[in-house]
């Protein structure tokens, strides 16, 4: 019942994550309950893994600056300013 309990709770906060989260055409935004987004995230790691990981700012000289995830080492153009 315990186990029970624990599994609702988890599916209940994974919905409420993905109902959270706003597309923007290239990475994943959280809203939050002032006017306020917080991320952005990887799609690529969300998606395949359901994980919330954070992408950095990656410039590198002569490239549009773009979002890098370091786990997935997967880049996004940014389409957010």
């Amino acid at each position: 019942m315990k186990q029970r309990k624990s599994s609702e709770r988890a599916k209940k906060k994974k919905l409420a994550i993905k109902e959270s989260l706003d597309w923007d055409g290239s990475v994943y935004w959280m809203n939050k309950d002032t006017d306020q987004q917080d991320g952005p995230f990887c799609p690529s790691c969300h998606d395949d893994r359901g994980k919330l990981i954070r992408v950095h700012r990656w410039i590198v000289q002569g490239w549009d600056p773009s979002w890098r995830c370091m786990t997935c080492e997967s880049n996004f153009p940014i389409v957010h300013s």
